[in-house]
């Protein structure tokens, strides 16, 4: 009877040590399952990760490249205006220096005839003509009556001519009215300048039609 309780026992015993090293292994193996499934995700989750980051390093790198070339872009419009400013300040000061150079020339004295009747015209009755002092030599007592004659040719109109010596070197008169409220600047300073900036985008347009300084 003692045999077959210790027979029992030790049946038992041995199914307890086999369930729970049965239920030992399950607990493993669900562990190892587990462990698996989340060093998948976190291996999956990583390689999203790499991935976006690989993208959005990319997209930097092309907003930087289409940046740059944008800026390469600006850099080389910058340098072409630049060089046409140039070409174009270097064209009206060679006219500059031409119309100084004008002042020796025969045909002077004829611009400055019809300077003269032009500003005539616009100012009217009464006109003062103001000359420069290195053109002294130019506004002789023949000079001035031969203007006067041309002036008389006017139509619709009586002209007036008085005229006097001014402190000013550009080639060209200044004619005003007795009381200076009409006042009509026809130096060639004056001329220039009014039309001045249309010449300059005119210079700017047209000098490098292809876009390309020349060298």
């Amino acid at each position: 009877m003692e045999e077959n309780t210790i027979k029992k026992s030790e049946d038992l015993v041995e199914k307890i040590q086999e369930d729970a090293e049965k239920t030992i292994q399950k607990i493993l193996d669900a562990a190892r399952a587990e462990a698996g499934r989340i060093i998948s995700e976190a291996k999956k989750q990583a390689e999203e990760t790499v991935s976006r980051a690989q993208g959005d390093a990319e997209k930097e790198a092309e907003t930087y490249r289409q940046r740059l070339a944008t800026s390469i872009s600006l850099e080389e419009r910058r340098i072409a205006l630049e060089e046409k400013r140039k070409f174009a300040d270097s064209v009206l000061a060679s006219v500059q220096r031409l119309a100084r150079e004008f002042r020796n020339s025969p045909a002077y004295q004829k611009f400055l005839e019809d300077a003269i009747v032009e500003a005539a015209q616009v100012i009217g009755e009464t006109v003062c003509i103001q000359f420069s002092q290195k053109d002294r030599a130019i506004f002789s007592e023949e000079f001035t009556k031969k203007l006067i004659e041309k002036c008389k040719e006017i139509p619709g109109v009586h002209i007036n001519l008085s005229f006097e010596e001014a402190e000013f070197d550009d080639i060209g008169i200044v004619a005003r009215s007795p009381d200076s409220r009409v006042i009509f600047d026809n130096r060639f300073s004056a001329r220039l300048g009014r039309m001045k900036d249309e010449l300059y985008m005119k210079l700017i347009k047209e000098a490098f039609s292809d876009g390309k300084s020349s060298r």
